[in-house]
């Protein structure tokens, strides 16, 4: 069985050089797993490896050459990127959006000038600052940024939705829709969820 050595690279090289696509597939496989990284970062590698046709000088898994890009972003790590060209675009834009919807709320916390221990800042801009609360997402960034900065980068990443990291954080509980129309339908999400024993101790706890 072949073994191929992979190299460090060089990103000092010549663009589209073998020893300086190495080193700029390494930053794209690095831009991808890691969740805080730039959208923009990861857009320009990958931007730059297609111009220079870094990926002809590198090969698969069985030591054969790139022929494609799309055959280099879908080849198993760490060869390839282990994406389709279409899963990294999906990607990027999910970066891209929750990226934008954390700075938006940053923008929100920020100071609109004047001196903020006055009485006469805090009545005129009673209405005109406020912040996001409850359960919305930008709520659920503050807190995840402030307090639990790994689930704010997951979530920014897109790998977990806003309400599964609070969740996972601890900072909400997790919710089921029971509908109310009949008794039957309200106990079909429950029992779904819980299980049937676990109604019946609870049911018969409160019968007693």
């Amino acid at each position: 069985m072949r073994t191929l050595v992979l190299g460090v690279g060089n990103l000092g090289a010549k663009p589209g050089s073998r020893e300086w696509a190495i080193a700029v597939r390494a930053r794209i496989q690095v831009a991808i797993k890691n969740t805080s990284a730039d959208y923009a970062s990861l857009q320009r590698w990958l931007e730059t490896m297609q111009r220079h046709n870094g990926y002809k000088a590198l090969e698969d898994s069985r030591g054969r050459a790139f022929t494609s890009y799309e055959s280099f972003c879908v080849e198993k790590l760490p060869y390839g990127l282990g994406y389709s060209v279409d899963a990294l675009d999906r990607l990027m834009l999910e970066r891209k959006n929750a990226a934008a919807v954390d700075a938006r709320d940053k923008q929100n916390q920020r100071p609109k000038g004047g001196d903020r221990r006055s009485r006469s800042f805090n009545v005129d801009n009673i209405n005109t600052e406020k912040r996001p609360t409850g359960t919305s997402q930008s709520a659920a960034l503050r807190r995840l940024r402030a307090q639990r900065p790994d689930l704010h980068a997951k979530v920014l990443a897109n790998e977990i939705s806003a309400n599964a990291a609070m969740i996972e954080a601890g900072f909400r509980v997790k919710t089921i829709t029971v509908p109310i129309d009949t008794a039957e339908h309200a106990l079909k999400p429950l029992i779904k969820h819980f299980g049937v024993s676990k109604l019946c101790k609870v049911l018969l706890k409160q019968k007693g």
